[in-house]
């Protein structure tokens, strides 16, 4: 999913572009809707969406004017307008997506397609950044980027305690108490995190030996972790789970 924000300030536009999207573009989200430019900044710092339908005309000023007001714009913006042609040809030239009122939704769906477009260049951009950057770093200081439709993570490998797989989808449990889950298996992370203390004790559990509290034999043997959480542990994979745990102590 793709969240969004809709800036217009004309109720009835701000109902149709909803369903507009509801029916075209079912991957956008709205996760809100305002028409004045004075409370726009805070909606937007509230929810920091990946994209916004901004109207040129508001109630108390203009799209322009609000673009000025946000010290950092991080997301995408399709202009909503009903200016001539010229406008027109001025926005086509400085690169600015625009729906012209009243919205095509052929127009609409080619607009979100590219923002998709757009943000999946940025997603590659992240991953390959922070891959140059953990060659550059010590094994403790790496990190690891985590995606799924909502938003993207870069997280440092030693802050996650452990991962816990559901078929196709993997959680990641993080030190300070976030969850997050990634449409990835979990043998494509047991992969990408060997060489770092984590160790796949379950076909659907792995953890980082360095959150490990102790192994407790009885009941057929699991592990409790630092965080207090237990994890099963797989009957064929106890001899080398105790190997691996002497060579890191």
């Amino acid at each position: 999913m793709m969240n969004a924000l809709i800036i217009e300030d004309e109720i009835n536009a701000q109902k149709t572009l909803v369903q507009m999207l509801k029916l075209y573009c079912p991957s956008v989200k709205v996760l809100g809707m305002i028409g004045k430019v004075q409370e726009a900044p805070a909606l937007i710092e509230a929810h920091a969406p990946q994209l916004i339908f901004l109207d040129i005309q508001l109630e108390d000023g203009n799209g322009f004017e609000l673009l000025k007001k946000i010290e950092t714009i991080d997301f995408e913006i399709i202009f909503i307008t009903a200016f001539d042609q010229y406008a027109i040809k001025a926005f086509k030239f400085s690169a600015l997506d625009y729906l012209l009122k009243p919205i095509d939704p052929d127009l609409l769906i080619q607009a979100v397609e590219k923002v998709e477009q757009t943000l999946q260049k940025k997603e590659v951009q992240y991953q390959i950044q922070t891959f140059l950057k953990n060659q550059q770093q010590p094994s403790d200081k790496q990190k690891i980027v985590l995606k799924n439709n909502e938003s993207l993570f870069i997280v440092e490998v030693k802050e996650i305690n452990r991962l816990e797989s559901e078929g196709p989808y993997t959680t990641f449990f993080l030190e300070d108490g976030r969850e997050i889950l990634v449409s990835k298996p979990i043998k494509f992370y047991e992969d990408i995190l060997m060489g770092h203390h984590f160790f796949r004790v379950h076909q659907s559990h792995m953890i980082n030996l360095n959150k490990l509290s102790r192994l407790d034999k009885k009941d057929g043997g699991y592990l409790v972790m630092k965080d207090e959480s237990i994890v099963p542990v797989s009957v064929r994979k106890k001899d080398a789970l105790i190997q691996a745990i002497e060579q890191i102590v």
